[in-house]
């Protein structure tokens, strides 16, 4: 059906919503099955990749936040500066020592 479809689409965004607010309160275990559960939808969905690099910067494996983080990055490469989640990906990219 229409809906089907549409849910199928919108899911991962709904998904990395849901991690940014579990990692915002310090869920970061419930956080990461989230994200293996939406990464099961979409595996190359920048905001998954960001929410996947907040959790890792959160505890504090920074290697691989940045190593999530360049994957989004280049997603968004061409991206709009003013895009709110590139802005949000590149100040967390300053915090793990990623280079802009």
């Amino acid at each position: 059906s229409a809906l089907a479809s549409q849910l199928a689409i919108e899911a991962p965004s709904l998904y990395a919503d849901l991690i940014k607010a579990q990692v915002d309160a310090g869920l970061y275990e419930q956080a990461e099955r989230t994200l293996n559960e939406a990464f099961r939808l979409d595996p190359n969905l920048p905001l998954l990749w960001l929410e996947r690099a907040r959790v890792q910067a959160a505890s504090g494996n920074r290697p691989l936040a940045a190593a999530s983080l360049q994957y989004a990055l280049a997603i968004w490469a061409g991206a709009d500066p003013d895009y709110r989640e590139l802005k949000r990906a590149l100040e967390l990219a300053a915090e793990v020592g990623i280079e802009s």
